[in-house]
């Protein structure tokens, strides 16, 4: 299945601006879809996006509860909350990403500095990296690129550069 969260969030915005007022002469407004399949389509593939990518977490159960809630009685507050959702799990998507991006960058650098130090002076430095103590480990680290020839740190630089580049 190609499709995407933002194409679902997308969709689910236009077929939002099509649910219009039933004018039956009712006690209370009610609403229909104008495309009512479209809408049922794109429940069934928000369901199955949502299934293949996250855990079934409280999100996932308020998500088929308000589409329960939308077969019996369509309302656009109703359906907002359907594409809240959505754009939360978005939204944890994109955190994600730039969290593996962030581990991605760290493991760049790692593999760069590895090849310039011997096993001993790298174990040290994987050490002070698991240091809670963020202002420590900056100074501890700082202290061991320091000890490091400027032949040495210019390597690795290149190093990082040249593999940002590919």
């Amino acid at each position: 299945m190609d499709t995407n969260l933002k194409d679902l969030i997308k969709e689910g915005n236009v077929i939002k601006n099509g649910i219009y007022p039933d004018n039956g002469g009712g006690f209370y407004a009610t609403y229909l879809f104008s495309d009512h399949n479209k809408y049922i389509k794109w429940a069934i593939n928000s369901i199955r996006f949502i299934e293949n990518n996250f855990q079934k977490d409280d999100n996932y159960i308020k998500f088929k509860d308000i589409l329960a809630i939308i077969d019996e009685n369509v309302t656009p507050i109703e359906f907002n909350k359907l594409l809240f959702i959505l754009e939360y799990y978005n939204t944890a998507i994109e955190d994600n990403a730039n969290y593996e991006l962030d581990n991605n960058g760290i493991e760049l650098v790692l593999n760069s500095i590895k090849s310039m130090l011997d096993e001993n002076m790298f174990k040290s430095l994987e050490t002070i990296l698991e240091n809670k103590d963020k202002k420590e480990a900056r100074q501890l680290i700082i202290e061991k690129l320091n000890s490091l020839s400027t032949n040495a740190l210019s390597e690795i630089l290149a190093n990082i550069l040249l593999t940002l580049k590919k």
